[in-house]
């Protein structure tokens, strides 16, 4: 229990940002977005760091003063910074919009990403220098988490209930699905523009299977808008817990020298 406590706060965190009130939500999206912005950031960087190191091994001695300097710095983090924060903001209104079907890949996911550490970790350790196999098991886990979550995903959504758009213009449609996102400010404006996302998902592929004479090309963007979501989501998820194990590791080996 003492090794996944971090990760069972993350997930109490979760739920609880994606049932809180509307004005509570609105009030701590930034820091919301600053706290998930930083574990997926770690995520990037540790990833990025791995390629490097692995790089420099080829070339340089580990005595080599070049190691520090060639190491991932300033330039990286201005490229990781930015796409964490898109990242986290894509995961974030993803749990608020999603309802509850969206738990269950989620748990499904926490649940396999563990799994996949335990049983990856001694195979790993048998043909990786010590100091990379924290690393490397934690990025190969991500493969059997994703796929999973993504299968979850797309078999809810396909048989869960959607809006009836069959019919309906688009800006019609939009005009009547994003009129219930309550609230103001940018939580409310992200949650728009994330509502109406997804309903020219549904628009586009409800419309097109109903009727013969509707363009090809609108069916081919409504299912690629939907499984670009899919896939997002479940990618930010996973960096996310890739982030924070790798950030409790760090303040782990930090407390004991």
């Amino acid at each position: 229990m003492k090794g996944i406590q971090h990760h069972l706060i993350l997930i109490i965190g979760l739920i609880l940002w994606g049932f809180l009130p509307v004005t509570i939500s609105n009030a701590v999206f930034y820091l919301a977005v600053v706290i998930v912005s930083v574990c997926i950031g770690r995520a990037g960087y540790e990833q990025a760091k791995l390629r490097r190191t692995a790089w420099l091994r080829q070339y340089l001695k580990d005595s080599s003063t070049l190691n520090d300097s060639l190491a991932v710095g300033f330039l990286s983090m201005v490229i990781i910074i930015p796409v964490a924060a898109f990242w986290a903001v894509v995961l974030l209104l993803n749990l608020r919009a999603g309802g509850w079907a969206i738990w269950v890949p989620v748990l499904a996911g926490f649940l396999i990403f563990l799994w996949s550490k335990r049983v990856l970790l001694p195979k790993v350790s048998e043909h990786v220098v010590q100091s990379s196999v924290a690393p490397v098991v934690r990025k190969l886990s991500i493969f059997p988490t994703a796929l999973t979550m993504i299968i979850i995903s797309v078999a809810i959504s396909l048989f869960a209930l959607h809006p009836n758009v069959e019919g309906l213009g688009w800006l019609e449609t939009m005009e009547r699905g994003t009129a219930e996102v309550q609230g103001a400010g940018i939580l409310a404006f992200m949650e728009r523009l994330y509502t109406g996302i997804s309903l020219t998902e549904y628009w586009a592929i409800q419309n097109t299977i109903k009727s013969l004479s509707t363009p090809v090309l609108l069916n081919v963007m409504g299912w690629m808008l939907f499984f670009l979501s899919k896939c997002a989501f479940v990618w930010a998820f996973c960096r996310l817990l890739v982030g924070l194990e790798s950030l409790s590791q760090y303040f782990s080996q930090v407390k004991h020298g």
